[in-house]
C-alpha cells in the first residue's frame, strides 16, 4: 500500500495544483477556463480505476489465478 501511495500520489498533487496554476500562466486560460476542463484527468482515473476493477472481476469469474 506505502509504495502504490508513493508512486500515485506525486500524480495526484501535480494534477491538484500545478497543472491549474501552469494552464493559467503558459495557456492564458482564465479560472473559468481552467474548471471546464480540470475535470477531465479526475474522470479519466474514476474510468480507469472502474475499468480495471471490471477487468479483474471477468479473470476471477474465468478461474484465472491470483
Amino acid at each position: 500500500m506505502l509504495l502504490i501511495r508513493f508512486v500515485s500520489d506525486p500524480v495526484w498533487y501535480f494534477c491538484l495544483f500545478w497543472l491549474p496554476g501552469y494552464l493559467q500562466e503558459q495557456s492564458g486560460l482564465s479560472l473559468a477556463q481552467v474548471g471546464m476542463f480540470g475535470w477531465i484527468p479526475f474522470l479519466v482515473a474514476d474510468l480507469g480505476a472502474i475499468g480495471t476493477s471490471a477487468w479483474s472481476d471477468r479473470l476471477v469469474k474465468k478461474d484465472m489465478p491470483l
